[in-house]
């Protein structure tokens, strides 16, 4: 495990309750929207979601949509509360990059809020093995023009910034992602104090 998935599960194992309580609020919200992307994926079937947190609302939805669920979460805090989320569901803790399945085991594999935490270079190993190969990847939202035109110009304009504060600083652009993300982290981390009476502590 690398020093930024230590990091990432350690500050999900410090807010789990409280990301939890959050991620409820915004269930219904989420449920609707999950709904008009629902056609994209087969009507049912075996789900992984990599990532799961805390079982909402991902997992939850696959798993009221009759799917046979298996959740993965780097944080043994977010797997707990999971598990009492979604009874149906298998619960893993592992760093997602890490964990291994079958070849051709799922029909659907989610990663909502949590594949953001995976360098870009890896994320396409997360999904190629595991899937089944007779999935229509075809119907997916990334797959139209405009869609993959807007996420190309986003991540040139995201790799020309990087460039530029990699000669101000001199800091290669892993070093600099890792910086920027635990500096976003401890200032979420920060709100939530604010937002929430009970006070965290700042150990593992």
């Amino acid at each position: 495990m690398t020093d930024a998935s230590i990091i990432v599960g350690q500050g999900y194992n410090q807010i789990a309750a409280v990301y939890h309580n959050l991620r409820l609020s915004k269930k219904e919200i989420n449920f609707r929207y999950f709904d008009d992307l629902f056609h994209y994926f087969p009507g049912a079937g075996k789900a992984l979601d990599l990532g799961c947190g805390a079982g909402q609302p991902v997992t939850a939805y696959f798993a009221q949509k009759g799917f046979s669920i298996v959740g993965v979460d780097i944080s043994p805090n977010m797997i707990e509360i999971a598990k009492k989320q979604v009874p149906s569901g298998e619960f893993f803790v592992s760093d997602m990059t890490e964990c291994e399945f079958e070849d051709e085991e799922f029909d659907s594999i989610v990663s909502a809020f949590a594949i953001i935490h995976v360098p870009q270079e890896k994320q396409i190993d997360l999904f190629k093995n595991s899937l089944k190969q007779n999935v229509s990847l075809s119907k997916s939202p990334t797959q139209t023009e405009t869609t993959q035109t807007n996420h190309f110009f986003a991540a040139l304009c995201g790799y020309i910034k990087l460039e530029m504060l990699k000669v101000q600083t001199r800091t290669n652009h892993f070093a600099l992602k890792t910086k920027l993300y635990v500096n976003a982290l401890q200032s979420a981390f920060k709100t939530l104090e604010k937002m929430n009476p009970i006070q965290f502590s700042a150990k593992g």
